[in-house]
């Protein structure tokens, strides 16, 4: 995770295989803590204070293990 000079975000991760869900192919709930942690650090970075008290994902398309995003 990293602030960029604009103050956005990002956050790239690799997946591994202890992250797995699906055969080859990343946990649903990794990718919700992933994105958790992306939206709550995108906003303490920018001094906004904030905790998730509820998160819902709906999932479009599986996420392989071997990828870079």
């Amino acid at each position: 995770m990293y602030l960029r000079h604009d103050k956005s975000f990002v956050t790239e991760f690799n997946p591994h295989p202890g992250a797995e869900g699906p055969k080859a192919h990343a946990h649903g709930g990794f990718l919700a803590s992933i994105l958790d942690e992306t939206m709550g650090s995108a906003c303490w970075y920018n001094g906004l204070p904030v905790l998730a008290a509820n998160l819902s994902v709906k999932y479009r398309r599986s996420v392989p293990l071997a990828g870079h995003y």
